[in-house]
């Protein structure tokens, strides 16, 4: 509950630093034009009054180009986008992730198994945006030769567009779930109560099911949110590797400045330092964060008697 009426000031405070970030960054940029005129800049406290009234009643801004949709509209939709491909490659990295950890963990006697530490370090060093630009350029290089791609390496689609900024983002987050999930395993495999139910009679296979998995199973779902905020921190390069028209491809063109060479430059300028749009991302990120955060704990506590018992004997 603490954390919960903590949210309303996280979420004041970065949508703020991220609105006034914006208003000065734009100021200074327009003071480093030969060809501009120094100016002051507006009054902040008065535009971010401003912006919060139109907030309250549910307008969000919209861009100064008219064929452009509205921003809370345009935030829905790069949502849409963004827990879409959150979603597949989260749940491919949890559902892998845990099952490799489970078959990692070796039972008699309790240890990793040899094959876990390779592919883990594998898996754990090459971030999503590698993975991005190591399929982009295979592309060409089939391109070039006059080959077919397998694969669409940019664009947006509910279908094999998909496969690869998945794969991008759940790779690393797979290999973290795996290497914690086996180790967590092999703790509990090697404490008393499991060698006890060994000695009973119980065969290591049960023990690590009935016993184990249950007891590392709080640690484990905090492990899993831990796979959740990688998957979403690296959103932002993957979305814009492959074009991907989410929340964190925008931004990226809110906050990196366009050029010839960029995606869609002479269209996106428009976003960059648009100090609404900022605020809006950043404040959406900081809560589904948080929030994760919260749940994850949540969970743990639901999963682990113990620490329920621990709060009720603190109160």
């Amino acid at each position: 509950m603490r954390k919960v009426l903590w949210l309303p000031v996280i979420l004041f405070i970065a949508n703020f630093g991220s609105f006034a970030y914006a208003h000065f960054a734009r100021h200074v940029l327009a003071l480093q034009n030969p060809y501009g005129l120094a100016s002051a800049p507006p009054d902040l406290v008065t535009l971010y009054g401003g912006h919060l009234a139109r907030m309250a009643g549910g307008d969000f801004g919209r861009l100064p180009v008219g064929s452009q949709p509205p921003i809370l509209g345009m935030l829905l939709e790069g949502l849409v986008a963004s827990l879409g491909l959150v979603g597949l490659a989260f749940g491919l990295s949890a559902v892998v992730g845990v099952a490799l950890g489970i078959a990692a963990a070796q039972v008699e006697p309790p240890r990793l198994a040899g094959w876990l530490a390779p592919l883990t370090s594998f898996g754990l060093a090459l971030p999503g945006f590698y993975i991005g630009t190591l399929a982009i350029v295979v592309s060409l290089w089939l391109i070039f030769r006059g080959l077919p791609t397998p694969l669409p390496v940019g664009g947006f689609g509910w279908d094999l567009h998909l496969v690869l900024p998945v794969i991008a983002l759940a790779l690393r987050p797979t290999a973290q779930i795996a290497a914690i999930t086996a180790n967590l395993l092999v703790d509990e495999l090697k404490k008393q109560y499991a060698v006890t139910a060994r000695s009973v009679g119980h065969t290591w296979r049960g023990v690590r099911w009935r016993h184990a998995l249950p007891a590392a199973l709080s640690s484990v779902t905090l492990s899993l949110a831990g796979g959740f905020r990688q998957t979403l921190a690296e959103l932002v390069l993957v979305e814009s590797i492959f074009n991907w028209p989410g929340l964190g491809r925008l931004i990226a063109q809110t906050l990196v400045a366009p050029s010839v060479f960029s995606v869609g430059g002479a269209d996106t300028g428009i976003y960059f330092l648009h100090p609404e749009i900022l605020a809006a991302l950043i404040t959406l990120l900081v809560a589904v964060f948080y929030l994760t955060d919260v749940i994850a704990t949540l969970l743990a506590r639901a999963a682990d008697p113990r620490l329920r018992q621990a709060d009720s004997l603190t109160a």
